[in-house]
């Protein structure tokens, strides 16, 4: 009779449930998201998919796999939502305002609007006759642009360091 082998504990079965000690929470956040980008990239080369995977940690830190298929996405899907929507967003709140201005503040404001619409980019207006409350507003639309690209830049810097960890 052959002789049985004793058994040990091997891998376990645990419950899916959220891990209430933080420390353990963060250890399995970062051994399972490897292992998820590893069973990802594997998929990929096996099968000749395209695979992309966004991930955001408890502290709000972006991981992702799959850049140029994420790329691809969000210009095709999200930033034509978002171009369709703010447009039509800015055209009510454009509509509004036209509403509210009496007739020589109409065509003051359509006048601008021309003069802006003539123009490729909102930045290369002239600021020469702006008055201090377009100037402030000008100021605040700086800011966020700045802020916006400072994201899109550290976003993308993210990205990398990723996909140096995976490869």
């Amino acid at each position: 009779m052959p002789k049985k082998k004793p058994k040990g504990t091997g891998r376990k079965k645990i419950e899916i449930k959220r891990i209430e000690n933080n420390s353990s929470r963060k250890v399995a956040f970062s051994k399972r998201r490897k292992g998820m980008f590893k069973k990802a990239s594997e998929l990929c080369r096996l099968c000749d998919t395209e695979i992309a995977i966004i991930v955001f940690s408890p502290k709000g830190r972006l991981y992702s796999f799959g850049d140029h298929v994420i790329d691809k996405f969000i210009e095709d899907e999200i930033v034509s939502d978002i171009h369709s929507s703010s447009s039509s967003k800015e055209a009510i709140k454009e509509n509004d305002c036209v509403t509210e201005l009496t007739g020589e503040e109409k065509s003051e404001e359509e006048d601008m609007h021309k003069e802006q619409t003539e123009l490729e980019f909102w930045w290369e207006q002239s600021i020469e006759d702006l008055n201090m409350e377009e100037l402030e507003k000008y100021k605040s639309c700086l800011e966020e642009l700045r802020s916006n690209v400072a994201m899109k830049v550290e976003e993308m810097v993210m990205r990398r360091t990723c996909e140096k960890d995976f490869l």
